[in-house]
């Protein structure tokens, strides 16, 4: 009996329940219970509770002790059932015991429940214990020809032409034959219903050769019963010899392994599993020495099997982790409790990884320890995944503030950066204010670069790509490259010849070589060698996955010092936002992240090449283009930039429509203004006015840009519109401003790059119409 009794009741009445549970434990008896009232929940309990033994009432409202009875009996037989009642008459009572019940207890009674549990459960014992004992005479005794009755194996006799001439009753009681239904017949129709011998397992080859011989064969067969039960047994042929000393016929006795050959699969699965296992499993002794490892164990750590059995587990340590995790492991394993917990071990080779563990002590029948069990998986890579996640969530946040404050302070920065060049285009040089104008602008000019890094390394930067030549572009920034490396700095440019054109926003190609160029020259404060490459790339030469998109060839800029280098950790770190390397106050950290923002956003790929001491690379893959370049467009002169046309002004910030009306009308143009779609088209309407081109900013209250210009396209088809927005990329793309053949000026732009942009569009032909730079 085990030392905690699984005990199901199966009553309708709480308080009947709640007594007999009282009843119980005043017993003393040490036990858990379920309480059920339903078939369905009886049966469910019987398969998952496995109860020792079932307390049942005779009667319920759907279900009765009796049908309760004839459930166990035909599927659970071995668990005894004892009637607990107030509503059982002696005869009822004798039904019940010959229906297979143990016992019955009636209700005003209880106090002999405990003494019944205690000797149903006893009774069971020792009934267990024989039936034990019996199978084991069964594996260690002898068969014997002449006592066929009296053996407890299967036992038939066969004659040489394989019928039946004798059977026990052993093997009657477990086929479900009678005897005259066996004596008589072919073994291979009664043991395998085979019309002809030797259609199952050979046993019909081992009895001719028994004969034959006079040898005695064992094998295993497999039986099958009148009701279509498989059993396994193990069968030994012994020959019964004659007067003349031949074989007269052949004694089979049967022992049932089916329990043994159930077991021994059951084992042989583990075993599999446990090898084929895609988690490290570790057995060890009581003092921690390895004794077990399985594959997966060898793959993930370096060690053979060979090199850990033996061996302790701290082979792993990294020396990362603090003594007390080990003290708690230990502490909590020996105290026969599981632990559970997160190692960062190192591998044979010296790489470090991750595990997660489970670790619990192996008891014996005793509840003795005498091994320790580890699971382990390797979540080296899962870690990995979660910090870039964690770090997809970090950028996807600072992206999202970036782009909630850019529209206002775009705004902001146009009206500052406007009235700083209309005022140093009216003063002197010379004259005191315009040092200090000029300083304004200055710091208006950098909040705008600044704006544009947040955006740009958030992915939310207004893209306006052009056909570029890769070399061109490197080569027209080297005066202003060589000005911000300085002269202790050699810079050295290798272009390939004959590259292919490629299709970037110039702003932002210029941002990337131009922050990877700084970035070199803070990692040589001594000086050194910067290096500018380009070279056509096949996809071998790419990423695995950029080179598995559409199969494109591309073209590579590397940017390449001779500095400090970085080291691994260093490396992983670099294009998260606001991580900097130098000295407080001397960066932003948003350099390499705004060029991770760009690559991301125009679908490019970098990969970086650094270790301590050797310098760091950078190779930036774009996707060659297959358009054309067009003809540069040179910058207008001022005096060119002048016109008389009528222009209708449509913005909602008063300052910015203010600022823009004021130096579009020092430029000679007549303004018309509105401050949003609804009020422009009134004026329109109302006042019959004629303009020239539509300049509106794209998002507004009540009616934005595009909508304004679909209206008034209307009756104008040829009306020329320029859209101006401080809204960030998914906003305008949201509105539809982002197609090629639209122009469109982000926010905060000069006065002369708006002026320029006005004289191009007046200028052109309204087919001819294409965005700028």
């Amino acid at each position: 009996m085990e030392k905690q009794l699984r005990i199901l009741l199966l009553e309708d009445l709480p308080t009947d329940a709640e007594l007999v549970i009282d009843e119980l434990q005043l017993s003393g008896l040490d036990f858990i219970h379920k309480i059920v009232d339903n078939e369905k929940a009886f049966i469910k309990q019987l398969e998952e509770f496995r109860p020792h033994i079932i307390l049942s009432d005779y009667s319920l409202p759907t279900f009765n002790g009796m049908e309760a009875l004839s459930i166990v009996t035909q599927s659970f037989a071995h668990i005894p059932v004892i009637m607990v009642t107030a509503s059982i008459n002696e005869e009822t009572a004798v039904a019940c015991m010959r229906a297979g019940a143990a016992d019955y207890i009636l209700k005003d009674k209880m106090k002999r429940l405990g003494m019944a549990v205690r000797t149903v459960l006893e009774n069971h014992e020792l009934k267990l214990q024989k039936r034990q004992a019996e199978q084991a005479l069964q594996e260690s005794g002898r068969y014997y020809r002449a006592l066929l009755d009296q053996l407890n194996e299967h036992v038939i006799v066969l004659d040489r032409d394989f019928h039946i001439t004798d059977v026990n009753t052993t093997f009657l009681k477990k086929h479900g034959y009678k005897r005259s239904e066996v004596i008589g017949k072919l073994c291979y129709e009664i043991l395998h219903h085979a019309e002809k011998p030797g259609e199952e397992d050979g046993h019909n080859c081992a009895l001719k050769k028994v004969f034959q011989t006079g040898r005695t064969e064992t094998f295993l067969r497999r039986h099958v019963a009148k009701s279509g039960d498989q059993t396994w047994y193990n069968i030994s042929m012994s020959p019964m010899m004659n007067s003349n000393g031949k074989v007269a016929s052949v004694i089979e006795s049967s022992l049932d392994v089916t329990d043994l050959m159930r077991a021994q699969e059951e084992i042989k699965k583990l075993s599999t599993a446990i090898e084929q296992s895609p988690v490290s499993v570790v057995l060890t002794d009581i003092e921690g020495n390895i004794e077990y490892v399985n594959p997966h164990f060898s793959k993930v750590s370096g060690y053979s099997r060979a090199e850990a059995i033996g061996q302790n587990p701290r082979i792993l340590k990294s020396g990362d982790q603090s003594a007390e995790l080990y003290k708690n492991l230990w502490e909590t394993i020996t105290a026969g409790n599981v632990w559970y917990g997160e190692f960062h071990n190192k591998r044979k080779d010296g790489v470090l990884f991750w595990e997660e563990a489970t670790i619990g002590p192996v008891l014996n029948d005793q509840g003795v320890i005498t091994h320790f069990l580890a699971v382990k998986e390797d979540v080296t890579e899962k870690k990995r995944l979660n910090q870039e996640l964690s770090q997809v969530q970090k950028m996807e946040a600072v992206g999202r503030l970036a782009g909630g404050i850019a529209h206002d302070f775009n705004n902001l920065l146009t009206v500052i950066n406007g009235y700083s060049e209309m005022a140093l285009a009216k003063l002197s040089p010379t004259e005191p204010p315009a040092h200090f104008i000029k300083q304004i602008a200055q710091a208006g000019k950098k909040a705008a670069g600044l704006t544009q890094q947040l955006l740009a390394f958030s992915r939310k930067q207004v893209m306006q790509p052009r056909v570029l030549d890769p070399n061109q572009t490197i080569q027209d920034m080297g005066k202003l490259l060589k000005r911000l490396i300085g002269e202790n700095i050699n810079l050295q440019f290798d272009l390939a010849n004959d590259l292919p054109t490629i299709e970037a926003d110039p702003a932002q190609l210029d941002q990337v070589i131009i922050n990877l160029a700084v970035n070199a020259r803070d990692a040589m404060p001594d000086g050194g060698d910067l290096v500018i490459a380009t070279n056509a790339a096949l996809p071998g030469q790419t990423r695995a996955e950029f080179a598995s998109s559409n199969n494109r060839d591309c073209v590579r800029i590397s940017v390449s010092d001779s500095g400090v280098g970085m080291d691994e950790e260093t490396k992983s770190k670099i294009f998260e936002p606001f991580f900097s390397t130098k000295e407080k106050g001397k960066g932003t950290g948003l350099g390499l992240a705004t060029i991770h923002g760009i690559v991301n956003q125009n679908d490019w790929t970098i990969e970086v090449v650094s270790a301590p001491g050797k310098g760091s690379s950078f190779h930036i893959y774009i996707p060659k283009s297959k358009k054309q370049m067009t003809p540069p467009v040179h910058p207008a002169e001022t005096s060119m930039l002048y016109g008389t046309e009528t222009i209708l002004f449509v913005e909602d910030e008063t300052e910015v429509r203010t600022l823009v009306s004021g130096f579009l009308k020092q430029a000679g143009y007549t303004v018309l203004q509105a401050e949003n779609g609804d009020k422009a088209l009134d004026l329109v309407k109302n006042q019959k006015i004629k303009f020239d081109l539509l300049l509106s900013d794209v998002i507004m209250p009540k009616m934005g840009g595009k909508k304004l210009a679909d209206k008034l396209k209307q009756q104008r088809p040829d009306l020329k519109v320029i859209y101006i927005s401080g809204y960030t990329d998914e906003t305008i793309s949201r509105s539809g401003i982002l197609d090629k053949e639209i122009l469109f000026l982000q926010k905060p732009f000069e006065p002369k790059a708006l002026l320029e942009l006005i004289r191009k569009t007046l200028d052109a032909a309204p087919e001819n119409q294409t965005p700028t730079s």
